[in-house]
């Protein structure tokens, strides 16, 4: 029997959701923000980063769980006030704007200098923000079911670059394992706390979750995937290229695309796998343009938040053309990192702490 569509997801869609919303990361500057802080030991920084994270957002489920029924925009307003709420509120969407800007703009600049250098760069991030903007308006079951169909092929395709790549590796290239030493990760995992910072903004979108525990599962094992495959990749990184090389590729996800080879015969194949990357690139997108429409929905109090997909694509595509080059956009997209790592890690301490006084204080 077919079941009827109640424009939900469940734990299968929600975690290939994740995995290709976070896990997307270490095919983009990610790696080599990490390796420009950690040095040769920055794929220790995203496992270092994701404990800190995973501590707040353990501390966000469990007020999320005495609220049963409400997303974060819901929990945010009974706790914090109809004033509080909308500080926290536009505070949590400039954010994701800005993110949203500057990754949009970053993957455009990408095609655009890896692929497509005849292109105008302004042709490319038209054709992906409406290829995106086209899959966010679909709705978030759509989304979640996309997500679903296409991440088996990317994880696939993600194993075997690692095998054709194999014979390039040497595990020497990571030492010495500390880098530039243990207090110096800490200090550079813990002010890019953010990179994981998906696992409260999507909290937002628990109402659109069949249930509380396929959201908590689904959370667990894929932000801890995802977690495990940035800091395995940005490893790889360095042990194929060495360090400082490494460090100074502004994409070494398609620079490994490019060493990647079967055999002796089979060369260049990086097509292959640009291919997957801008399906996956687009499903992302998608999921973060959903998500900021949703959240400027919920701030404002908006009955409807589809109506405003559209202009939201339109605004971002007109904010990420104003940066004149990529180091530009590396340069704010790390200033975005630290300044959101704080309201990311203390959003669900002070959502506990209003909760717990609000349940001592007698009504």
């Amino acid at each position: 029997m077919i079941k009827r569509s109640d424009g939900k997801i469940g734990i299968r869609e929600y975690t290939s959701l994740i995995l290709i919303t976070v896990g997307l990361k270490l095919a983009d500057t990610t790696p080599s923000l990490l390796m420009d802080k950690g040095k040769n030991a920055g794929w220790i920084l995203p496992l270092l980063s994701f404990v800190l994270m995973a501590v707040s957002f353990l501390i966000l489920l469990s007020v999320l769980r005495r609220h049963e029924g409400k997303g974060l925009m819901e929990l945010i307003r009974q706790l914090a006030g109809t004033y509080g709420g909308f500080v926290l509120g536009m505070l949590l969407v400039l954010f994701t704007l800005g993110s949203t800007v500057l990754n949009t703009r970053s993957y455009s600049d990408i095609l655009n200098t890896m692929v497509y250098q005849k292109t105008p760069l302004s042709a490319l991030y038209v054709m992906l923000m409406l290829a995106a903007f086209y899959v966010s308006n679909r709705g978030f079951e759509a989304i979640g079911r996309t997500a679903w169909i296409v991440i088996p092929y990317i994880e696939v395709f993600l194993f075997l670059l690692v095998g054709f790549v194999w014979r390039d590796i040497d595990w020497l290239h990571l030492g010495p394992i500390a880098g530039p030493g243990w207090i110096d990760l800490i200090k550079e995992s813990t002010m890019h706390t953010s990179v994981y910072g998906e696992m409260v903004l999507l909290t937002a979108l628990l109402p659109l979750v069949r249930s509380f525990e396929d959201f908590r599962k689904a959370s667990y094992w894929g932000f801890s995937f995802c977690a495990l495959k940035i800091a395995a990749m940005t490893a790889i990184y360095v042990a194929v290229f060495d360090y400082p090389a490494a460090k100074n590729m502004a994409y070494p996800f398609q620079q490994l695309t490019r060493t990647a080879a079967i055999g002796q015969i089979i060369t260049h194949i990086e097509s292959v796998f640009l291919a997957f990357w801008l399906i996956a690139s687009v499903i992302h997108f998608a999921v973060y343009i959903y998500l900021l429409a949703f959240l400027v929905a919920r701030t404002l109090r908006m009955e409807e938040f589809e109506p405003l997909l559209l202009p939201l694509t339109g605004l971002i595509l007109l904010l990420g053309l104003l940066p004149e080059n990529i180091s530009k956009v590396k340069q704010y997209r790390e200033l975005f990192l630290q300044g959101s790592t704080v309201l990311y890690l203390l959003l669900p301490v002070v959502l506990w702490s209003l909760d717990r006084w609000r349940r001592r204080v007698p009504q």
